[in-house]
C-alpha cells in the first residue's frame, strides 16, 4: 500500500470518527432531553396521583357564630390538608374538589368569603342531610365551615366538614 493510500485511509478513518463522535453526540444530547421529559412527567403523574380527602365531625352542641367550626374528631386526613385545630382546608392540589358540610344553617368560606349557605338540618323531623358544592380549588385556597347565627347543634355523626379531591389539574 503506498503513502498516499494510507493518509487517504486515515483521513477517511478520521472522518468517519468524527461523524460517529458527532452520532454520539446527538444521542447523548437527545438522552439528556428525554430524561428530563420522564423526570417532568413523573413529577407531574406524581403530583396528579396525590390523593386529598378528610372527614371531621363536631365533638360539641354548641358553636359560636362567625367563626369557623372546630371539627376536632377527625375520621380521616388523607394528605393532612384540614387542620382540626383551626377547622380549615387549605387546598394542597389545584383542581376539582367535593366540599361537603352537615347539620344546621352554616355558610361555607372560601379565603375568607362566602361561598354558599348551606341549610342542611330540619329541625321540624329532627333530620340532617348534607349539603355538598363542586368547585375548582387552587393551591392554597381556605376553606372553612361557620355558623350564620350561633346556638345548638348536633355532634357526632350529624355535624361534620368533608372535602375529596375529584380530579387534579393537569
Amino acid at each position: 500500500m503506498s503513502r498516499e493510500q494510507l493518509t487517504r485511509e486515515v483521513t477517511e478513518l478520521k472522518e468517519l470518527g468524527d461523524r460517529l463522535q458527532e452520532q454520539v453526540d446527538t444521542l447523548r444530547d437527545e438522552k439528556a432531553s428525554l430524561e428530563a421529559r420522564l423526570a417532568a412527567i413523573e413529577s407531574k403523574q406524581a403530583e396528579t396521583g396525590k390523593k386529598v380527602a378528610f372527614l371531621a365531625r363536631l365533638s360539641v352542641s354548641n358553636v359560636p357564630s362567625n367563626t369557623p367550626i372546630h371539627f376536632p374528631l377527625v375520621a380521616f386526613n388523607i394528605g393532612t390538608a384540614f387542620n382540626p385545630n383551626t377547622g380549615v382546608f387549605t387546598v394542597p392540589i389545584a383542581g376539582m374538589f367535593r366540599i361537603y358540610g352537615g347539620d344546621t344553617l352554616v355558610d361555607l368560606y372560601k379565603n375568607g368569603q362566602v361561598e354558599v349557605r348551606m341549610l342542611v338540618y330540619d329541625v321540624k323531623v329532627g333530620t340532617s342531610e348534607a349539603s355538598s358544592i363542586t368547585q375548582h380549588c387552587n393551591v392554597g385556597d381556605r376553606y372553612w365551615v361557620q355558623v350564620t347565627k350561633g346556638g345548638p347543634t348536633h355532634n357526632g355523626v350529624h355535624s361534620f366538614f368533608s372535602a375529596a379531591l375529584v380530579s387534579a389539574d393537569e
